[in-house]
């Protein structure tokens, strides 16, 4: 077996920006939620293996520079903690689309964000080795 180098970037192709799927992924996806994250997620035919998108609700954060604090917390802790996912999806040959969506109601600190979206990964995939 093979090492499987562990990258700690959010690149262009790993991003989600298709409407329709993301349309698709609100209607028929899975969903796993962790205070105060839900992650939407299903399994799809793509190039890459590993697509995210992330979510703030404007009804509670009025404010664009609340939201995009909270979306750089997401996309920060979304790129360091990918990978416990990435080597399952890449040895499986498997691809998914995620939405990171944040579900608080006040702004938390990038620790409690990191430290669910750890926990929403793990249980993601315990998920995926049971497909």
């Amino acid at each position: 077996m093979t090492q499987i180098k562990q990258r700690y970037t959010y690149g262009k192709n790993e991003k989600l920006k298709s409407t329709k799927l993301i349309d698709l992924l609100f209607k028929e996806g899975k969903s796993l939620q962790q205070y105060p994250i839900r992650f939407l997620w299903m399994k799809v035919d793509s190039e890459s293996n590993l697509q995210a998108s992330v979510a703030v609700s404007k009804r509670f954060f009025a404010k664009a520079v609340d939201r995009n604090k909270l979306k750089r917390h997401l996309r920060e802790a979304w790129r360091l903690q990918k990978n416990i996912i990435e080597t399952e999806l890449l040895q499986k040959e498997m691809s998914i689309a995620g939405m990171i969506v944040f579900t608080g109601k006040v702004i938390k600190d990038h620790q409690l964000i990191a430290a669910s979206l750890e926990k929403i990964l793990l249980k993601l995939r315990q998920q995926i080795d049971e497909l």
